[in-house]
């Protein structure tokens, strides 16, 4: 499936020009802090991106660190980073996009999506549990595909496909099975995506946001 995916649109070039950060390489990357260049760079790209509708997520940089100290702490994550320049005029590289995954059970997920043992057995939690299915029966490893954003500047030059489809072909030869990630249903240039690389929404609504919902790809 990976292959095919490949075969679309693929750039070589964005691919060359993406750092990927793992438990294991954080400390060569970041120089093992929060607090280098690069870190910077990334929490304000995060806060740009997400300003703009439909997300409108207020960002502080402190909780964008904190957001990235919790990714530290999970038991497997993959981060890439992908760096350009807007215009011949920028002296500097930028980050252009960005997405991560990590390793996640079903409680880990239950939790992402805001339930708890409470509400988890009221109307919608029993109904996201329906939509949800058999993604955890036999033991597979799961990753949830946290984030993926393109700065406005880099977008409609498939960064976030080649992005996309890295990480996919990454967390494949991890032995990851499944892919689960949650996007909003006004987010027509994201679904549009995620259904060109194969998920697909399982319906399953976000006990906070219950305007996003789950989807799920089988690699």
């Amino acid at each position: 499936m990976i292959d095919k995916l490949i075969a679309q649109d693929f750039n070589e070039e964005v691919v060359k020009s993406t750092i990927m950060v793992t438990k294991d390489t954080f400390v060569d990357t970041f120089g093992g802090n929060l607090d280098s260049w690069l870190t910077k760079k990334l929490v304000d790209t995060y806060i740009e991106i997400w300003k703009e509708d439909p997300w409108n997520e207020n960002w502080k940089s402190k909780d964008v660190q904190m957001l990235l100290n919790d990714l530290l702490n999970t038991r497997d994550f993959v981060l890439l980073l992908q760096l350009g320049t807007a215009s011949y005029n920028d002296a500097q590289n930028q980050i252009a996009s960005f997405t991560w995954a990590y390793y996640v059970n079903k409680n880990d997920l239950l939790k992402i999506a805001g339930f708890d043992s409470d509400t988890i057995y009221g109307e919608s939690g029993r109904g996201f549990m329906t939509a949800l299915g058999n993604i955890f029966n036999n033991d597979p490893k799961v990753a949830y595909l946290a984030e993926l954003g393109t700065k406005r500047e880099f977008r409609h030059n498939y960064n976030a496909w080649n992005l996309s489809v890295g990480l996919l072909s990454i967390l494949q030869k991890r032995g990851y099975n499944k892919v689960v990630l949650r996007t909003d249903v006004r987010a027509v240039g994201a679904k549009r995506l995620y259904k060109k690389l194969g998920f697909v929404d399982l319906g399953a609504k976000d006990a906070v946001h219950q305007n996003r919902t789950y989807w799920m790809l089988e690699i």
